[in-house]
This record gives structure tokens, C-alpha cells and sequence, in this order.
């Protein structure tokens, strides 16, 4: 089969073991290129899935969750979302999709931890990262009020993000003054980041 054919093929759901490995030995032993490998493959991997999902009797959910196993299994992934862009065909599907920010806020305590991990355990990564990794870091002491509402979808903001994270980490200030007042300064006195 060509990469084509091989994209475009519906993957079998074998009944026995002996289906199973017929189907991927056949997989294994066509004449391959760099591109059919990757179905041979993925063809093979959800030829067993089927397999076992039909000998345990699974039920959708349990499937679904051996989808994502799978996922965080071969790609080495603890934390990741996989979002179907079908759904931005439709409006009700509007909340499900987060920006760049939600997602730094909702995953403040978990970035934090990683990014102070990364900082000792990878030195020498471009300056850029290491800059990031730093503000990421500070999350874990940023008021949750600044985590959540902060843009940093411009150069300036996200220079004065690390800014106001290590000025206000043990503070107790009223943010929606004091921090405004604060940002705004630094802003004003502070050129675009590179």
C-alpha cells in the first residue's frame, strides 16, 4: 500500500490473537518508505487496541482513557489537553477553548514547580527560556488575583509580570489599585521587550 492508501485505510478490530498478528505481520512485511512506516505503525498499535478493548469488553470511557495512556505513554506528556478544531465550528464549543494566559493561570502551581525544576536542571538553555522559566517559577508566589488577571499578551506586560510577581509575592496589597498604579509606572518607564 502507498502512504496515501495507507492513511485512508480503515483499521480491522480482530477477534483472536492469531487476526492480530496476521494483520501485523502483513503491516511489518509490506515493502516500505519513510512515510509508510509511520501507518505501519500506528495501523498495528490500533489493530491491538481493538483487540484488547474487544477481549475486556471496555466500555467507550475506558477506551477513551487508554487513548490518552497511550498518548502520555509514547509522547512522555504528564500534563497535556488534546483539542479537536471541529469544534470551533460550533458556538456552544466557545468556553472549552483558553487562551495562552487561562491556561499559564489555571496551571500556575504545576508550571511553577516545573519551571524552578528546569531552571537547575538545564542552565545553559537559550537566554529567552530562562527568562521564562523564571517568571514561571515566581507564579507559585504571585497573588491568585494577579495570576488570573493579568495579560501578558504584550512584550511590555510580560517584562513587567516579573516585575510585579517579585515585588508583590509576600504582600498583601489591594491589587486592583496598588497593582494597577505599580504596572502602569513600570510601564510607562519601561521600552518594549525584544
Amino acid at each position: 500500500m502507498t502512504e496515501k492508501e495507507m492513511r485512508e485505510a480503515k483499521v480491522p478490530s480482530p477477534k483472536s490473537a492469531e487476526e492480530l498478528t496476521k494483520y501485523v505481520d502483513e503491516l511489518v512485511e509490506q515493502k516500505h518508505d519513510y512515510g509508510t512506516c509511520v501507518y505501519a505503525m500506528s495501523m498495528s498499535a490500533v489493530a491491538a487496541f481493538n483487540y484488547v478493548a474487544h477481549k475486556l469488553g471496555v466500555t467507550g470511557f475506558q477506551a477513551s482513557c487508554a487513548d490518552l495512556d497511550i498518548l502520555r505513554r509514547t509522547r512522555r506528556w504528564e500534563r497535556f489537553q488534546v483539542f479537536n478544531l471541529d469544534d470551533l465550528l460550533y458556538p456552544q464549543y466557545r468556553d472549552k477553548v483558553k487562551s495562552y494566559d487561562e491556561l499559564i493561570s489555571d496551571n500556575s502551581e504545576w508550571l511553577s514547580k516545573q519551571a524552578a525544576e528546569k531552571l537547575t536542571g538545564s542552565p545553559d538553555a537559550h537566554p529567552n527560556v530562562i527568562e521564562h522559566w523564571k517568571r514561571l517559577s515566581n507564579l507559585k508566589n504571585a497573588p491568585k488575583e494577579l495570576v488570573e488577571t493579568l495579560d501578558t499578551s504584550d512584550n511590555n506586560e510580560r517584562a513587567a509580570y516579573s516585575i510585579i510577581c517579585d515585588t508583590f509575592h509576600n504582600s498583601k496589597v489591594t491589587l486592583n489599585t496598588e497593582l494597577r498604579t505599580r504596572m502602569g509606572e513600570y510601564l510607562q518607564n519601561t521600552p518594549p521587550v525584544s
